[in-house]
């Protein structure tokens, strides 16, 4: 169950108010105490934009196919990114294989095609992971519709470890598979490290770069042999 100090960061990144007493009230059910976090200072408020939708999912794909079912965390955004003010942009496909959560960072606005899952599916094949039906889901940021005065790096790391948090959770899994996002600036390594969903982290380079790179391929099978089930 979600404790008390999650459940404020996942609102605080999504710019949701959240409110605390200060003082116990007579007769009421003891509160819990939490430390106040005071929001930083805005910066010039971004000019409000139509979007489409805040959650969306595709139908289910039938086993074996080669498109994937895809859900947004956020609405892609429209137009340029800068329409949000300074701050850190970048889009993640995440996925369930296996006993695994796959992170690989693709570049905003692009649409993974069917190569993309049908790399994911060989691999996991040729690793022994079952693989029917992944469902990929992407994560935007900044978070389409949502009103965001900071977008900085750290209220970026905030944001995705929460998202992250809060699929762990629901589905338990062995470990991460970080594909070309281990050093980057939005992902909170330390806060990955003390997760206690998360037994092991594996990193390679990007699927969306091999399919790009053919070359790249070679040292990601090598990279990812701790995935190989016996058998």
């Amino acid at each position: 169950m979600m404790n008390e100090f999650r459940r404020l960061a996942y609102l605080d990144a999504l710019g949701v108010d959240s409110y605390v007493s200060r003082r116990q009230l007579p007769g009421a059910a003891p509160s819990p105490r939490v430390g106040l976090r005071r929001r930083q200072p805005a910066v010039a408020p971004a000019q409000p934009r139509p979007v489409s939708t805040a959650l969306s999912r595709s139908p289910v794909v039938p086993q074996g196919s080669t498109a994937a079912a895809v859900t947004s965390a956020s609405a892609a955004p429209t137009g340029n990114s800068a329409e949000t003010g300074p701050g850190t942009v970048f889009s993640v496909l995440a996925s369930r294989l296996g006993d695994w959560y796959w992170l690989d960072e693709i570049p905003r606005g692009r649409q993974q095609g069917p190569e993309y899952l049908l790399l994911l599916q060989s691999i996991c094949a040729a690793l022994g992971l079952p693989c029917a039906d992944p469902q990929l889901e992407r994560f935007d940021w900044p978070i389409a519709g949502a009103r965001q005065p900071d977008t900085g790096e750290r209220a970026a790391r905030d944001g995705f470890i929460g998202f992250l948090c809060g699929r762990l959770e629901r589905n338990p899994v062995h470990g991460l598979v970080l594909l070309g996002v281990g050093n980057e600036s939005w992902l909170d390594r330390a806060g990955l490290d003390s997760l206690p969903e998360v037994k092991k982290i594996v990193e390679t380079t990007s699927a969306w770069r091999m399919l790009r790179q053919a070359e790249l391929k070679k040292q990601a099978w090598k990279d990812l042999q701790d995935l190989r089930q016996p058998g």
